[in-house]
């Protein structure tokens, strides 16, 4: 009997010593159920590729009212376009004017077209002129000066209305200058015959006269200057 206590108390000691105590077995599931990083990482990728590709398909295939590009507006470059015109010039002996064929780009506007007419005449302009001026000196001045500008131009039928800067009338210093200079004005404007007659202003107003010429009527082309 007292012999097969023993050996019951040796198998018992034995089973305890295999078993795992009740933290051990707690610990080990703990480790078993804890995923790896990188496989949660997979999982959240998954995740959001699923969703992008779910809106993805929505958009564009599912919803029928999304709004098809029918019309795409171009930006066109704008075109310039010129013209050769014949404008009238004083020539360096002041003895007459002569004619020379320029380039001139047209404008959007008939007023641009007359400016950029205005700006050639000046351009082709270059030569100076003497004067003595009050105090008996010699001076010499450009014949048309670049600050002479038009402020406004005005335009009724064939009628051409030039409103000048107080520089027009300043400019004039003898007066072989200033009948050349309203000529050559008046003469090429009237060339291809869209404007009959050219009146002069003076900072908006009418003037009786420049410092030379009356300025109170119209000039009409004249080809005897």
């Amino acid at each position: 009997m007292e012999g097969n206590s023993l050996e019951e108390n040796k198998n018992l000691q034995e089973e305890k010593r295999d078993t795992p105590s009740a933290p051990e077995k707690k610990k080990k599931n703990k480790t078993k159920e804890k995923p790896s990083k990188g496989r949660a990482a997979v999982l959240i990728i998954l995740g959001l590729l699923t969703v992008v590709t779910g809106i993805s398909y929505y958009v564009l295939v599912v919803r029928e009212d999304v709004p098809k590009v029918i019309y795409r507006r171009e930006e066109k470059v704008r075109e310039i376009v010129k013209e050769n015109i014949t404008i009238y010039l004083p020539d360096e002996n002041g003895e007459g004017l002569i004619t020379k064929q320029v380039e001139v780009v047209v404008g959007d506007k008939p007023e641009d077209r007359v400016i950029n007419i205005l700006e050639a005449i000046k351009e082709n302009l270059s030569y100076v002129i003497t004067y003595t001026d009050e105090g008996g000196k010699l001076v010499e001045i450009p014949f048309l000066k670049s600050e002479v500008q038009p402020l406004d131009i005005y335009v009724d039928g064939s009628d051409l209305y030039l409103n000048m800067n107080y520089h027009f009338r300043d400019n004039m210093k003898v007066i072989s200058q200033e009948i050349y200079i309203i000529y050559s004005i008046v003469n090429t404007l009237t060339e291809d015959g869209r404007y009959k007659r050219v009146k002069f202003l003076i900072n908006n107003k009418e003037v009786e006269q420049l410092n030379f010429y009356k300025l109170s009527d119209f000039y009409e082309r004249n080809l005897e200057i």
